[in-house]
């Protein structure tokens, strides 16, 4: 039995400063079906996207997910606002491994 996991890295930085995005949170989602990790990823729906990829042991690269670029605040900044970037990766997990690596 297969499922899908999705890892979403979570970088931030200040805008109009010349700084790196530092990661401030990261999560590990699993889901069952296909759909399942569609309806999650919807909250990302309309936002600057750009694929990621992963290089393959052969040579060729991968796509496994994308990078999600918005502006964000919330209360706990005093309403300041900061740049966002979300490495959203999809994996698609038989059982076995995850039984061994989880």
């Amino acid at each position: 039995m297969k499922f899908y996991r999705v890892i979403v890295n979570k970088t931030a930085k200040t805008p109009y400063k010349k700084e790196d995005y530092q990661m401030f949170d990261s999560e590990k989602k699993e889901f069952e079906t296909l759909d399942e990790v569609k309806e999650y990823l919807s909250q990302y729906k309309g936002l600057k996207r750009e694929k990621m990829y992963i290089d393959t042991k052969n040579g060729t690269s991968k796509h496994v997910g994308c990078i999600y670029t918005f502006r964000n605040s919330d209360i706990s900044h005093n309403s300041e606002e900061w740049l966002e970037r979300d490495w959203v990766e999809v994996q698609e997990v038989d059982e076995y491994f995850k039984r061994i690596f989880i």
